[in-house]
């Protein structure tokens, strides 16, 4: 169990350790690992994020450029 210092919205995190995990691993070590499946799981749904923000913003410009285009056209 992981209890983080400073948050408003976890009280902690939880890792299981697999049943065949090695006997004897400091908990340094297992500290580690830990932090570092972290890391890659938020690395992996970062990703996930860009192409939606890339989209959000490309329709974004795409309405405003309509919206001009709408106004132009009704101001002839």
């Amino acid at each position: 169990m992981v209890k983080p210092a400073d948050t408003r919205l976890f009280e902690q995190a939880i890792f299981i350790l697999r049943a065949d995990a090695p006997v004897g691993q400091s908990e340094d070590r297992i500290m580690r690992e830990a932090c570092a499946v972290a890391d890659q799981y938020l690395r992996r749904t970062d990703r996930r994020r860009r192409p939606v923000t890339l989209l959000c913003t490309l329709c974004a410009a795409a309405g405003a450029v309509l919206t001009g285009l709408i106004w132009l056209l009704s101001s002839l």
